[in-house]
């Protein structure tokens, strides 16, 4: 028995219907009773010499749980504890000029 000839046109519906399949290579080829070999070289021709047509699919989404607590809390001030027991807290929303100047004097004088 001779194997059916098809052409590129099918080869690429084949081809497009394997890749929504969900399926390995083997195990569609397997059901549809297609030369996995055969398969393979239209996969690979039709890569090369034909753009491949996007389909028009709504993004797949993924939740995604954040293991641990994060680095810094948004609700909890940073603390920044200088020589001489002197603790600086900043809390959220501190304005960047006013803590260069407050530890310009803090350390004598220097600007950070």
């Amino acid at each position: 028995m001779s194997a059916k000839r098809r052409s590129q046109r099918e080869w690429a519906r084949i081809i497009g219907t394997w890749e929504r399949s969900g399926l390995s290579q083997a195990e569609f080829c397997g059901r549809r009773k297609l030369s996995l070999e055969t398969f393979g070289w239209w996969r690979w021709r039709l890569g090369k010499e034909t753009p491949r047509v996007v389909e028009d699919r709504a993004p797949a989404f993924v939740e995604v749980a954040v293991a641990g607590p994060p680095a810094v809390p948004a609700s909890r001030p940073v603390v920044i504890e200088l020589p001489g027991a002197v603790v600086v807290r900043i809390e959220q929303g501190f304005d960047e000029d006013t803590l260069r100047r407050v530890v310009a004097v803090l350390t004598g004088g220097h600007s950070c």
